[in-house]
């Protein structure tokens, strides 16, 4: 330990750590060296950061900036420039988007859903192809 805060450090082999630290203001956990981050519960990875900045969540895996494997539920309002669904979303709250790509047959249950671009509004959407149809 060192000043204000405290470091606590597994090393695997040199240049490729696992560091726990605490600023002035701040704490960290995280690697160094090219090596992603599990965070795990009962020995199973719940979240998972790439090398490269991608999340999982129940994937060590992540093909997207944020990629979820299993029911994902949303509280508040959800903005995304592009949503691609490929199953079920739900929000509790609003949608704001400029651009739903989804997969035949997926389903997506919101509030009250607000096209950026073009002011689409709905309760519930069937999505059977890229193009939403109203329930």
């Amino acid at each position: 330990s060192s000043g204000t805060g405290a470091k606590f450090t597994a090393e695997y082999s040199w240049g490729q750590r696992t560091e726990l630290w605490h600023g002035s203001n701040y704490g960290v956990v995280g690697t160094t060296g090219a090596t992603a981050l599990g965070i795990r519960t009962n020995l199973t990875n719940r979240i998972y950061i790439t090398a490269d900045g991608k999340v999982g969540i129940n994937t060590t895996t992540p093909s997207k900036k944020l990629d979820v494997n299993g029911t994902s539920n949303f509280t508040g309002d959800v903005f995304a420039d592009t949503l691609a669904i490929e199953s079920t979303a739900s929000i509790k709250g609003n949608l704001y988007y400029n651009n739903l790509k989804a997969q035949p047959g997926a389903r997506l249950d919101v509030q009250l859903i607000k096209g950026l671009e073009n002011k689409e509004k709905s309760n519930q959407k069937n999505l059977t192809s890229k193009k939403a149809k109203k329930v």
